[in-house]
């Protein structure tokens, strides 16, 4: 068994994870659940990671999802994106959400974490899909509408890019967004 010290990493998750709007990780009898982890090539790759602490104060990874993994009956993979709109607000600060629409390919879906992380000007985005294996489902396309919003308070005015499970498009922010004297 790996036994790690993972303190560094909680620290350095927590401000991305609270700036995204993505829950916080939480410490409750013994466990610490951290909701996602990142990897350079896949937002959101790592999900719902739980570490237990030994006796030896060492932390043990005792469960995680993995994106494209299914694990017993249980699967996590991308949520398919056929559309998405991007939605404004005319007041400031400007805030933009992402409407994206799709439609799962039998009647037992359950939608999964949004996650977004944000690099030069694009919004790397992943709507991830639960599923259940090995349990009849009615064969229908179950369409899903999921609103959500981008973190763009404190961005400067320019043009960004988003990326949502391989759905791609651009939205334009008029002015800095930020109220002046915010660092």
């Amino acid at each position: 068994m790996r036994y790690i010290n993972i303190l560094p990493l909680t620290i350095a998750l927590l401000p991305a994870m609270s700036a995204l709007g993505a829950d916080a990780p939480v410490y409750k009898n013994g466990l610490l659940t951290i909701p996602t982890v990142n990897t350079a090539e896949q937002v959101g790759q790592y999900q719902d990671v739980t570490f237990k602490l030994t006796e030896q104060g060492y932390w043990q990874l005792s469960s995680l999802k993995a994106m494209g993994s299914v694990i017993g009956n249980s699967g996590l993979g991308l949520a398919p994106i056929s559309k998405v709109e991007v939605v404004k607000t005319d007041t400031f600060p400007t805030q933009v959400f992402l409407r994206v629409s799709g439609a799962f390919s039998d009647g037992c879906p359950h939608m999964g974490q949004v996650n977004q992380r944000l690099e030069n000007n694009r919004f790397d985005i992943t709507v991830a899909n639960q599923y259940v294996v090995g349990i009849p489902c009615p064969a229908i396309q179950t369409p899903f509408v999921k609103t959500f919003p981008l973190a763009v308070y404190g961005l400067s005015a320019g043009a960004y890019s988003y990326n949502v499970n391989g759905t791609t498009g651009t939205f334009t922010l008029a002015t800095d967004n930020k109220y002046p004297g915010d660092y």
